[in-house]
């Protein structure tokens, strides 16, 4: 496509994660008129709905999709840049669906407009990779899950945008400091969590309204649980955690929840009551019974 031009006017709708608001950081760099709108897999169809598209001349929606596929066809000056394996069939040079599930948002966002203007953003190498490491599961620097959670808990997409807009990838005192405090926080919760097996797989469920993803990673990296669902009481929305070979977390959740989506081994969905959550992780441990048998639990393990 021709090169837009770096005054045009931008709307950005993006992840309200870490890769998500990395991906605004990195458009943030390239044009000077920008508005930024940070999404959930739970609202992001609203937005697009809402959206003035006559004020705009391009619309970059970036590290997540509508629920409604249908909804990428409100105008033709949405431009997507996704890595979800749920986007994967959305896939279409020609009307800028850009999906590429081996690599985070960012990641994405950051090559399209290199490739676009064949300039090297070179400032923001470090902080893309970190988003990476983290936002894809790999998990091999430590500094990549405490930028996410500096990002997500100390600062949330607008400050953090500020604070970060430069590309900046070592953290000030302030920072440290938030993340030894929290790191405190996280082990008192987790000391105190109360955890129920699931009653045919293994694999577990709690209830916890913040810290989620931290506490299940702790389940299932100390107790070695395959899966942990997870379920913030307070607003609905609930998370999975996992490591099973051949199983996609992010499709099943997009199955059995309109509001539900990710990655294979980190995944969300949304439950409207605690009836319906546990409705829906009795569908989850069936799929996971009748398709992984190395999964049932010992007594069930010559059943069905």
């Amino acid at each position: 496509m021709k090169k837009i031009p770096k005054d045009a006017r931008i709307m950005s709708i993006s992840h309200n994660d870490f890769d998500g608001v990395t991906c605004q950081i990195v458009l943030g760099c390239v044009f000077e008129n920008i508005k930024y709108i940070s999404a959930s897999f739970y609202n992001v169809d609203d937005i697009l709905e809402s959206v003035e598209y006559d004020k705009y001349d391009y619309v970059f929606l970036t590290d997540i999709c509508p629920n409604d596929k249908s909804k990428l066809d409100l105008s033709p000056k949405i431009i997507l840049l996704d890595h979800h394996e749920t986007s994967s069939e959305l896939f279409d040079e020609t009307k800028l669906r850009l999906i590429d599930t081996k690599h985070c948002g960012a990641w994405i966002t950051k090559a399209f407009l290199e490739h676009m203007y064949g300039e090297k953003l070179s400032q923001l190498d470090e902080l893309v990779r970190l988003a990476n490491d983290y936002d894809m599961w790999h998990l091999t620097d430590p500094k990549s899950k405490q930028m996410n959670d500096v990002m997500f808990y100390m600062y949330r997409a607008h400050k953090f945008r500020q604070a970060f807009a430069d590309g900046r990838s070592e953290f000030n005192q302030a920072e440290l400091d938030f993340l030894k405090e929290r790191e405190n926080h996280i082990e008192k919760l987790y000391d105190d969590l109360e955890v129920y097996d699931l009653s045919t797989v293994q694999g577990c469920v709690t209830y916890q309204p913040e810290c989620m993803n931290e506490l299940a990673e702790k389940l299932y990296q100390e107790e070695g649980y395959p899966i942990v669902i997870i379920r913030n009481n307070k607003s609905g929305r609930c998370s999975i955690r996992c490591h099973i070979d051949g199983f996609n977390a992010g499709k099943l959740a997009e199955k059995i929840s309109e509001k539900g989506g990710g990655h294979a081994d980190s995944a969300g969905f949304w439950s409207e009551s605690e009836k319906d959550f546990l409705n829906k992780v009795g569908l989850i441990e069936e799929h996971l019974h009748r398709n992984f048998p190395d999964l049932r639990r010992k007594q069930n393990a010559d059943a069905g």
